[in-house]
C-alpha cells in the first residue's frame, strides 16, 4: 500500500516511522536521509520545520508548479477522465500574496498550529503574507507581551493597505482602541469596537465591499487571472441567464453581468449576500439579483438557463444540486474549484451529459499543495 512520508520530496531515500496506519494507505516521518533528493532547495523559512501552513517550500517554485499540474492530472486520472485539455498552470507571486491570515494566542505567544497538533509555532513575521499584514504580527506580538489579556485568535485582512483585525478573547476595548487606532476597522469576539464595518476591494476594475467574516480570494492577482478567464470566455458566448452558485459577495455575477442578460446569484452566508446586494449598487449594476440560502434549497425552482457557474467550497457538488443541474441541463457550465478530488468526483457524475472542454488550473495558495482550477463544461 502507499505511504505518505511528510516532508519528503520526490527523489529522498529515507528511513522513516510509520505513525499512522489506515485500511488502504499508510502515513510516515522521516527518521533519517539516507539521500537527498536533487530537487530539495534551501528552505527560506525559519518556522517551516515545525509549522503546518507551507508544505511545498523544500522544493523549487518551478518545481512545484510542476507537482501541481501532476497532482490535477492524477487525480482526473483516478476518475477515468483521461483525455481531457489541461492548460498550463497559471500563476503569480509565490511570497507575500495573501491578503488575510488567522493567528492563534495563547497567554503571551502569536503564531500558528505546530504539524499535525495544536501546540503553537510562535512567529513575528509569515513569508506567504503581504508586508503590511506582518507588520501588524510584530506589533500585536509586542501587545500581547506587554499586556494584561485574555485572548485567544486574531484574524488580519488587508486591502488597499487597509487592516482589518478582529479578536477573539477577552481583553478591555480601550486597551485594543488605544493600541490599534490606525486601523481600518477593528472587532473584539464579533462586536465592531472601532472604524468602518466592512473592507473595500478593488478588483478587475470593480469595487467589492467585503465583510469580516464573508470569503473572498486571498490571492488577488492570481484571482484576477481566474475572473478574467471566466469573463474571457462569457464574451464569446451569446448567453442570456445565467445562474450562480455559491455566489460569496457577487463578484463572479457582477463581472459576467454586461455580457449576459440576467444573473441570479445564491449564496447561503448572509453577510456575503448583504454585500453582494451592496455591490451591486456600488457598481451600478441592474440585471443581478440574489438569493439568500442553501443552493439546494433553491435550485429546484429554475427551469430555463444557459449557463451555471459553480464555485462550490472544498466539498464540492451535494448530489441534490448535481440532479439539477442534469435537469435544468443548461448549454454550459462553468465549474470553479477549490479541491481537486472532489472536482473529479463532480466532472464524473456531470460527464454522463457534459463534455469537458478544458481545465485551467491556478496557483491560488503558492508553497501549499492546493490548487484552484476553473473548468469549461459543455453539454453533449
Amino acid at each position: 500500500m502507499p505511504v505518505f512520508v511528510w516532508d519528503s520530496v520526490v527523489g529522498d531515500i529515507v528511513d522513516i516511522n510509520i505513525v499512522k496506519l489506515k485500511k488502504n494507505y499508510m502515513e510516515g516521518t522521516i527518521k533519517k536521509f539516507i539521500k537527498k533528493s536533487s530537487k530539495r532547495v534551501k528552505n527560506p523559512c525559519i518556522y517551516n520545520d515545525r509549522c503546518g501552513g507551507c508544505n511545498l517550500l523544500n522544493i523549487s517554485y518551478e518545481e512545484a508548479l510542476k507537482f501541481k499540474e501532476n497532482r490535477l492530472k492524477e487525480i482526473l486520472s483516478k476518475f477515468k477522465l483521461d483525455n481531457i485539455k489541461i492548460n498550463n498552470i497559471e500563476y503569480g507571486n509565490n511570497f507575500n500574496y495573501r491578503n488575510k491570515i488567522t493567528l492563534h494566542i495563547d497567554n503571551k505567544k502569536i503564531g500558528l498550529y505546530e504539524k499535525r497538533t495544536n501546540d503553537i509555532v510562535e512567529i513575528n513575521k509569515c513569508l506567504l503574507v503581504s508586508e503590511d499584514i506582518n507588520a501588524y504580527i510584530d506589533k500585536i506580538s509586542k501587545f500581547i507581551k506587554s499586556n494584561n489579556h485574555n485572548l485567544k485568535e486574531v484574524m488580519i485582512r488587508s486591502f488597499n493597505k487597509n487592516i482589518l483585525l478582529s479578536f477573539k478573547g477577552k481583553v478591555d476595548k480601550e486597551l485594543l482602541k488605544n493600541n490599534f487606532n490606525e486601523v481600518y476597522s477593528m472587532y473584539l469576539n464579533d462586536e465592531l469596537i472601532s472604524g468602518e464595518k466592512d473592507l473595500i476591494v478593488d478588483l478587475c476594475n470593480y469595487k467589492f465591499r467585503v465583510a469580516k467574516d464573508s470569503f473572498f480570494q486571498v490571492n488577488l492577482k492570481v484571482a484576477e487571472r481566474m475572473f478574467n478567464k471566466v469573463t474571457s470566455y462569457i464574451k464569446e458566448k451569446n448567453i442570456k441567464n445565467v445562474l450562480d452558485l455559491y455566489c460569496g459577495v457577487g463578484v463572479i455575477g457582477i463581472l459576467i453581468s454586461k455580457y449576459v442578460k440576467e444573473v441570479t446569484g445564491i449564496e447561503v452566508v448572509e453577510d456575503a449576500i448583504k454585500n453582494a446586494k451592496y455591490n451591486k449598487e456600488l457598481n451600478d449594476i441592474h440585471n443581478i439579483n440574489f438569493i439568500c440560502g442553501k443552493t439546494e434549497d433553491y435550485i429546484d425552482r429554475f427551469i430555463s438557463i444557459d449557463l451555471i457557474v459553480v464555485d462550490p467550497p472544498r466539498s464540492g457538488l451535494d448530489k441534490v444540486t448535481i440532479a439539477n443541474i442534469m435537469r435544468i441541463s443548461p448549454k454550459e457550465i462553468i465549474y470553479v474549484s477549490c479541491d481537486n478530488m472532489t472536482l473529479g468526483r463532480d466532472l464524473k457524475s456531470l460527464s454522463e451529459d457534459y463534455e469537458v472542454l478544458e481545465i485551467t488550473p491556478f496557483d491560488m495558495f503558492p508553497n501549499t499543495y492546493h490548487c484552484e482550477s476553473i473548468t469549461i463544461l459543455e453539454r453533449r
